[in-house]
């Protein structure tokens, strides 16, 4: 063994301690005095390539290394010009002439490349072949039809890479999960400058649906077997699947959905669907407030069972009060087929309203059937209602058994703050004094709203009308007239103060309605906006004594995740001195 002197020793260990302080002790790498400065100047091309190709260097990458030397800098030249050429070759250009120049002056590196792309790559001919049972499926014809790349076009092998993803994701949405590019080939030839796509796909069979299976869940099986849209050995398309999980969402039964398909289990072509889903919490508990001109301030307390049994039956009472309206509602509705759009409502309702025209007091019976027909929602329904009411001339009691049909339909981007979209809703409902009515009674009401975007802002219309007759108009429950003005109405104007008026001067309401709005906003913010509207229209009995009342005036919007609140200030020019009226509303438009 070999025994070193004390001495050495010791100035050993000093100079490994020395070698330990300069490591740990001195923050991050030492700075190179005399590290180059480097400049990178691309020129003839334009952008988007230019960019392109700057992203791509080496020498861009790694300017401001504080490694960086003159050495590194012309290695990185010298591969420069190859690295600009693999770029340009997925954007069809092969044949790209690089002059390449590395200069240093006053200390400062510069590196300057002078691109000509030359000629692109262009395509020739098209080989797209689907073979297999799924060859004559029309969504593979729709896919070549729709081939990003056509003889004549610039060759882009991003094009190319797209178009066969999505050959392969519409082979498996619809089924067809053996499938599998039998040949993909681009052939470029040069000089020629061209390019020969072949791309063929066999498409196997294509796979049915299986079973369904449902988690458990305190709902019964039937019920859940009614929100499917497809039946076992049908073809596979996994839109179902995914209309399927909306309507399970939207049913208001479950806090979770996750629909998979079980493609490794599937046996003889068939695949098992597996919908595990999460319950919701059987009852919820609403509480809210809110302001209106109309109303002024209203509180509302709501009790919902979201499933009050196994059939999926939903029960539901709100309490609404406000300055002008009390309000006490109960619901009973049964699910029927779908469940989440077709639905039987059983409902009793007692409303109290006070309003400076009119007073009643209404209480309600009936039932409804909610139906979806082609994309319009349809409800038949039959109310039965007795209602005391004053309309300046004393109280009057009237009962009326009311069947009515209405259909509704919303087409929009954007349910609380559309940029694009309409809205119209119709319905007709009847009465006869032979049938526990107090008069007769034959009512159309029309509500129709249109939205779209000009000049930067939005071009809001809205058109409401409605037409009655009825053989004794006095013994018609105010809850079936019709009045006007109001913050959804005429504004600049009371709510529902608008009508035709008996001999004292009070507002009585109409047969008739026809009222008309044209509203121009525009949002210099994310949230905020303002607007500028007019407003005309009123209730009446006959065209000889239709009064039209006219409304115009500004307001200021802003943008709340529920909807906009809407701040009018509008001026009732039909009136004497144009006096003015605040009107706050809050919420979605259509």
């Amino acid at each position: 063994m070999v025994r070193l002197h004390p001495q050495k020793l010791i100035c050993m260990q000093t100079v490994g301690l020395l070698l330990l302080f300069v490591l740990f002790a001195v923050p991050g790498p030492l700075p190179a005095a005399d590290a180059p400065r480097l400049e990178v100047e691309i020129t003839g091309i334009e952008d988007p390539l230019k960019s392109t190709i700057r992203n791509a260097l080496s020498l861009v990458r790694e300017q401001g290394h504080p490694l960086l030397t003159q050495y590194r800098i012309q290695a990185l030249h010298q591969g420069t010009p190859d690295e600009i050429r693999n770029t340009l070759e997925p954007f069809g250009y092969y044949q790209a002439e690089i002059e390449p120049l590395l200069e240093q002056r006053n200390g400062t590196w510069y590196a300057r490349y002078h691109v000509n792309p030359g000629p692109p790559v262009t395509i020739g001919s098209l080989d797209l072949e689907i073979r297999g049972p799924g060859g004559s499926n029309e969504v593979f014809q729709n896919w070549r039809q729709t081939f990003p790349l056509q003889p004549g076009d610039r060759l882009r092998h991003a094009g190319y890479e797209r178009a066969k993803d999505d050959l392969l994701a519409i082979a498996r949405r619809y089924g067809y999960f053996d499938a599998r590019l039998s040949e993909s080939r681009v052939r470029v030839e040069l000089p020629q400058n061209r390019a020969d796509i072949t791309l063929h796909m066999d498409t196997g069979p294509r796979y049915r649906f299986g079973t369904v299976h449902f988690s458990e869940t305190p709902l019964r099986e039937s019920l859940l077997q009614r929100f499917l849209h497809f039946e076992s050995g049908e073809p596979f398309h996994s839109g179902a699947l995914l209309e399927l999980q909306r309507a399970l969402s939207d049913s208001d039964y479950f806090e979770r959905v996750d629909v998979i398909p079980l493609i490794e289990e599937a046996e003889e072509q068939r695949v098992p669907i597996e919908v595990r889903l999460e319950i919701q919490k059987r009852t919820r508990y609403a509480f809210g407030i809110g302001y209106g001109t109309d109303t002024g301030p209203r509180t509302t307390i709501g009790i919902d069972r979201r499933w009050q049994n196994s059939r999926g039956h939903k029960a539901g009472t709100r309490i609404v009060a406000s300055e002008i309206r009390t309000e006490l509602n109960f619901n009973y509705r049964v699910p029927l087929t779908p469940p989440t759009t077709d639905y039987l409502d059983f409902t009793a309702d007692y409303t109290e309203e006070t309003t400076d025209t009119s007073s009643r007091e209404t209480a309600l019976i009936g039932g409804a059937l909610t139906q979806m027909r082609r994309g319009w929602q349809e409800t038949l329904s039959l109310n039965y209602q007795e209602e005391t009411f004053d309309v300046g001339i004393g109280d009057e009691r009237a009962n009326m058994l009311v069947p009515g049909i209405g259909w509704q339909r919303v087409v929009v981007d954007d349910r609380l703050v559309p940029q694009h979209g309409w809205r119209l809703a119709a319905g007709l409902k009847g009465a006869s004094e032979s049938v526990l009515s107090s008069t007769d009674l034959a009512q159309a009401t029309f509500r129709g709203s249109y939205i779209t975007t000009i000049l930067g802002g939005r071009l809001i219309t809205r058109l409401e009308a409605g037409a009655s007759e009825t053989s004794n108009f006095d013994r018609l429950p105010v809850s079936l007239r019709f009045f006007a003005g109001g913050d959804s109405s005429v504004r600049g104007y009371g709510y529902q103060t608008l009508g035709p008026e008996n001999s004292a001067g009070d507002v009585i309401g109409g047969k008739h309605l026809l009222i008309g709005s044209v509203e121009y906003d525009y949002f210099w913010s994310e949230n905020w906006g303002a607007a500028v509207f007019i407003d005309q229209g009123n209730a009446f009995n006959s065209t000889g004594d239709f009064d039209l009342s006219q409304g115009a005036g500004l307001g200021v919007r802003y943008k709340l995740p529920f909807g906009l609140i809407r701040v009018d200030v509008a001026s009732a020019v039909s009136e004497s001195g144009n006096p003015w009226r605040l009107h706050i509303n809050i919420g979605p438009e259509l």
